[in-house]
């Protein structure tokens, strides 16, 4: 598992409503396929009035009472009221996240009239037969994330020197381009210079001021931040802070889409991190660290 514990944070998934409302139109489908409902010819009419609503609400409770053992009816009960299966059936009943039990156990009723074992059960059945997906974001939004993303990306691999996790770098930024090989210099220099910015107290950290993204088409974006920097490099040798970099500059990302999956290619940014004091390591020296297994340091773990 990947933690990183400054400015990075994983979000549970959950299911959008646009898909739940997938998922009640099956329902509605089903249950009027159902040959228990379509046994009663006025059910089988297109349009439903008030009297059909009450029919399919005695029809599921009769069902549920003979089916069901006496500690589920006591666990559920066995009734869904005419007017909450009018609203399913006419597509005006709503499902907010996060869903309320009462609702799950509505659910869950109806579903076993229909054969299925509860609302999970019916779910994951609608899910393989169907192959009900989540709406996909929107690509200034997926851009967005990815922007943000790359410059936590770039942070923790400064917090991560000494190390320098193999294949890290790649999950947010396009390997061997101009913004790939500009984190890979600051890296390698200051591994050069036995310099970290993880000791203690050591304040250097990060935030994105402003983020915009400028231009969109399908494979190509263009991204404005206004961001804050400050990165105080430790001297692990002297025991001595060796720099201290302070900065609030403008970066126009250049993010373009390969194989479906967009990363960051160009920073295009006046701001220099890296000022060596000494010189960069060699071209044997970059791919002995491409090539070389690596542990992180305790403080943050990039190893997925």
């Amino acid at each position: 598992m990947t933690v990183i514990k400054n400015h990075q944070s994983t979000a549970k998934k959950q299911l959008t409503s646009a898909v739940l409302s997938t998922y009640l139109n099956q329902l509605v489908q089903q249950i009027k396929a159902c040959d228990k409902v379509l046994a009663c010819s006025v059910l089988q009419s297109e349009k439903w009035n008030k009297g059909c609503y009450n029919l399919l609400s005695d029809l599921i409770s009769t069902d549920l009472l003979a089916r069901m053992s006496d500690h589920e009816l006591l666990q559920t009960g066995s009734s869904v009221s005419a007017k909450t299966l009018q609203k399913i059936i006419e597509g005006n009943y709503v499902i907010s996240l996060p869903i309320d039990p009462r609702v799950i156990n509505t659910l869950n009723k109806i579903v076993f009239f229909l054969e299925y074992k509860n609302w999970e059960d019916f779910v994951c059945r609608a899910n393989q037969e169907e192959k009900v997906v989540e709406v996909s974001k929107p690509a200034e939004d997926e851009v967005k994330d990815l922007v943000q993303q790359a410059i936590e990306t770039e942070f923790a691999a400064y917090l991560n020197l000494p190390e320098i996790p193999k294949n890290y770098l790649i999950k947010s930024f396009l390997k061997g381009s101009q913004a790939f090989n500009k984190i890979m210099e600051v890296l390698l220099a200051q591994q050069s210079n036995h310099c970290i910015v993880s000791n203690q107290y050591n304040p250097s950290t990060f935030e994105i001021l402003n983020l915009k993204v400028e231009k969109l088409n399908d494979n190509y974006a263009q991204v404005v931040t206004t961001e804050f920097w400050e990165l105080c490099w430790w001297d692990t040798v002297n025991n001595q802070y060796l720099k201290r970099y302070k900065n609030i500059s403008e970066h126009v990302y250049i993010v373009v889409k390969q194989n479906n999956q967009w990363k960051v290619k160009t920073n295009a940014s006046s701001a220099d991190i890296l000022k060596p004091a000494h010189p960069l390591p060699t071209e044997l020296s970059w791919k002995q660290v491409g090539n070389s297994e690596s542990q992180p340091i305790s403080t943050v773990n990039l190893n997925v």
